[in-house]
């Protein structure tokens, strides 16, 4: 996006949408956003893509927002967290997803600013959870009831964190299939995708389990911006992280336990391997042995000048050889 010093009225606005007393009005100037906000009974959600300096400066001034906070949206790559800055709470939570194309997991920032009386998510790309709950408020304006600020909140949450349920269901599948593969055609491709597997596990790992601490927090109502009225649901949604997070550790343990297996049967097939060269090495050295002996350059050699020499000494190879052979094979090294 360019960056170009606009008026308030012109910032780059994906979604404005203003709540009061059960009526959505989407028709709202951005210079009379703020003042709206300060109105009792009415709620404004401002939802902002990939917004500038100039923009973020200009949603600072215009809602009073901590500097700090804006500092943590310039600087992205944040922790899910949530900080208090006395009239504001700056909630930050990802969105998840599994490129199904690029067979790989992809995480998205999603900083909210709450306030009284406004709510503002700010994003780098699009959020399909985000318009998921804008079209369903636009079905049901009263979904955010009674308690406007707490409920939008905590719908955008939740529709977040239901969001990674098929992702964790999609690497259920994939380590499924590992399992299924190990014992049958496990090549170097196949370590691949493992090792690929555990690496995004990890990553989703440290982005769910900050998450509870997030929706804790909430649950506990330590701020003067909500109220008490959505404790509970923000902690229904501690549980849903915290079945989340036994999921990903299960999965975890699951492909640990595949590449346990896929290198032990690595190692076991590498001992067989050296036990087939060790029997061949011997077997051959003994043909060496003998050859060696009865090519040495003495004039004075018992079987030098014997009519039968030659055949005794192959037949000598091939008796010990074949006897070599036999105690290998008995032995199940060949």
């Amino acid at each position: 996006m360019v960056v170009a010093r606009r008026p308030p009225a012109q910032v780059c606005t994906k979604r404005a949408v203003v709540y009061c007393h059960g009526k959505l009005d989407a028709d709202v100037a951005f210079s009379d956003l703020a003042e709206r906000a300060a109105e009792d009974g009415t709620l404004v959600w401002l939802d902002l893509e990939a917004s500038s300096d100039v923009e973020l400066g200009e949603i600072q001034e215009e809602f009073g927002l901590h500097p700090l906070a804006i500092e943590d949206i310039r600087h992205p790559k944040q922790r899910p967290k949530v900080d208090n800055y006395e009239s504001t709470l700056l909630v930050v939570l990802f969105d998840v997803r599994f490129d199904d194309a690029e067979q790989e997991l992809q995480t998205h920032e999603v900083a909210i600013f709450v306030g009284k009386g406004f709510l503002i998510t700010m994003h780098a790309v699009p959020m399909p959870a985000l318009d998921a709950v804008h079209a369903r408020w636009q079905k049901d304006p009263k979904m955010v009831e009674p308690s406007p600020l707490g409920f939008l909140l905590y719908r955008i949450a939740s529709t977040l964190i239901d969001g990674y349920f098929p992702v964790t269901d999609e690497y259920d599948s994939q380590v499924e299939g590992i399992e299924d593969r190990l014992f049958e055609r496990f090549d170097r491709h196949e370590l691949k995708s493992l090792l690929r597997l555990r690496r995004e596990l990890t990553q989703l790992r440290r982005i769910v389990s900050p998450q509870r601490d997030v929706f804790t927090t909430l649950a506990r109502h330590d701020d003067d911006v909500l109220d008490s009225q959505t404790d509970a649901y923000f902690a229904d949604i501690v549980d849903l992280v915290l079945r989340l997070i036994d999921t990903v550790d299960t999965t975890r343990d699951r492909l640990a336990a595949a590449l346990d297996s896929f290198l032990t049967l690595q190692s076991n097939s590498l001992n067989e391997t050296m036990k087939r060269l060790t029997a061949l090495t011997v077997i051959l050295t003994v043909p060496m042995i003998i050859s060696g002996i009865y090519g040495m350059n003495f004039d004075v050699e018992p079987e030098l000048h014997w009519r039968y020499g030659y055949a005794y000494a192959l037949t000598l190879i091939v008796v010990l050889a074949g006897a070599a052979y036999w105690l290998f094979r008995r032995n199940d090294w060949l």
